[in-house]
């Protein structure tokens, strides 16, 4: 606990890389997480793929859980 899981359009690896880093950083201070219980992936998704595999797939069944969706905070 816990598992944050990006999807995005193509970034390179060193871009993944910090921003899993950065994550992993803020998890520890706001949530006062141990190093060793964080886990980020990053998947980089073809933008021809991501209206059928993230919007209608991902976005569509995490919708109950989505706290900011392209921008505009639900809370």
């Amino acid at each position: 606990m816990p598992y944050v899981s990006i999807k995005t359009f193509p970034q390179s690896e060193e871009a993944c890389r910090r921003a899993a880093e950065k994550i992993h950083r803020l998890l520890m201070e706001e949530w006062g997480c141990e190093a060793d219980w964080i886990s980020v992936s990053v998947e980089n998704i073809d933008p021809d793929a991501w209206d059928s595999r993230i919007v209608h797939g991902s976005m569509a069944a995490d919708a109950p859980y989505m706290l900011i969706k392209d921008g505009e905070k639900l809370y």
